[in-house]
């Protein structure tokens, strides 16, 4: 039976901090596909690995701050949360671990602070880019089932093939399809997530409220409305997510009902 399995994978990191060799693990997300789960003999496989291979490159992403005291707050907010999003919100304490809050310390993490900004709109804008070329396989690869639905459908009206070859097919068919449906909806989501933790390492470092950084909300304040002019490509991102699901669940209707039609010819 396909079969697809989602795993946290680990990734370690070690620095050396100060006087100590600190290593640190951060989790992700991966789609892990079973061996045989992908059938190199099905004509549409090839829309299926390209869905995957989309998601295993978001999977690399990361968040970076070349700060020297980031990187320090990076190791005290991933040691406390076992994340890499808490990484990413403990970088902005790394001013703290340097010494009093100088002058000098408050440039420094300011210029943290909108360094993180613009590594997240970068970011954002290559998750946008990955949903668009999982979306385009996805919508090929739907494509491509649903020629395979529709061909043996006219081979039973016609009477080309028996009831219980057809019968057959279509239970091949029907896993196919399944597997199909797995992979498109554990990529667009897993994906979607790594915008997600761009809006909450972004909300909790900079203190404004997720639903204005994703412009759910209006901004506020001149920093919420600074934070909104950094972090442009993050609504891009989600917006592009949500079309893409609408518009695979269309495509995926249509095929589960070709599919149904075929089941009421043989019964």
């Amino acid at each position: 039976m396909t079969s697809f399995v989602i795993k946290k994978a680990n990734q370690s990191v070690a620095v050396l901090a100060a006087t100590s060799l600190l290593a640190l693990t951060a989790c992700d997300e991966a789609i892990v596909v079973t061996p045989g789960a992908i059938d190199a003999s099905d004509t549409c496989s090839r829309y299926q690995q390209g869905i995957v291979d989309a998601r295993k490159k978001s999977n690399e992403l990361r968040v970076q701050n070349a700060a020297a005291g980031a990187l320090a707050g990076a190791l005290v907010g991933a040691a406390v949360s076992d994340s890499t999003e808490g990484a990413l919100i403990g970088a902005l304490l790394g001013a703290a671990l340097a010494g009093a809050a100088t002058a000098e310390n408050q440039k420094q993490k300011a210029s943290s602070d909108a360094e993180l900004l613009r590594d997240v709109n970068t970011k954002a804008g290559q998750v946008r880019g990955l949903l668009t070329e999982a979306g385009r396989n996805a919508n090929a690869l739907r494509s491509c089932r649903l020629q395979q639905v529709g061909a043996l459908e006219r081979s039973v009206r016609s009477g080309k093939v028996s009831g219980k070859d057809a019968g057959a097919e279509l239970t091949v068919l029907k896993r196919r399809a399944n597997a199909d449906n797995q992979i498109i909806s554990a990529s667009f989501n897993g994906i979607g997530e790594k915008v997600d933790s761009f809006v909450n390492t972004t909300a909790k470092s900079s203190g404004v409220e997720s639903a204005i950084i994703t412009r759910q909300k209006a901004a506020n304040s001149a920093s919420a409305r600074k934070v909104q002019a950094a972090t442009g490509n993050v609504p891009a991102a989600i917006s592009a997510k949500n079309q893409l699901i609408e518009a695979d669940q269309r495509k995926r209707q249509q095929t589960e009902n070709a599919i149904e039609a075929i089941e009421v010819l043989l019964s």
